[in-house]
């Protein structure tokens, strides 16, 4: 559910999540290859829904931790992500803090992938197009690659 575009909040004043694609100044959305690593992650922050996987900072730790959004919630302040993490952690951050981010790839890739990869991964991906976020799925892909060290 890391993606889920299609998300609608539950509960009171509460509504659905932007997940329109960024845009330059001019209004034009930007191609998957215009993107930096920086828009790539606005985008999956913005789609993040409960049961989301994030990763967490933990400052009584004082590390990055794997955790899940059990709840997202709207308040005077703005909107909120309750986070559990660790055992028995939890926290309560706004979407937009830099105590929570996208999972990051904690492993080296020691396999040499080319752009026919890619393409082979993306024309299997694009014949299912369950929750209609297609605009995200290339982003997607070209994140995973990105992260992976993929050649393109």
């Amino acid at each position: 559910p890391t993606l889920s575009a299609s998300a609608v909040l539950g509960g009171p004043n509460q509504g659905p999540i932007n997940t329109a694609p960024l845009s330059s100044g001019n209004n034009k959305m930007k191609s998957p290859d215009e993107m930096t690593q920086d828009d790539i992650d606005v985008q999956i922050r913005n789609s993040w829904v409960r049961g989301s996987r994030v990763e967490v900072y933990s400052r009584g730790r004082k590390k990055w931790m794997r955790g899940l959004v059990t709840r997202v919630f709207i308040d005077d302040e703005g909107e909120w992500l309750e986070v559990r993490y660790g055992k028995n952690l939890v926290k309560e951050t706004p979407r937009d803090s830099p105590d929570i981010r996208p999972l990051r790839v904690r492993y080296k890739n020691r396999y040499k992938f080319t752009k026919d990869h890619e393409n082979t991964v993306t024309a299997i991906w694009e014949e299912v197009d369950l929750e209609n976020t297609r605009h995200l799925d290339r982003l997607l892909v070209s994140s995973v690659f990105r992260a992976l060290n993929i050649d393109s």
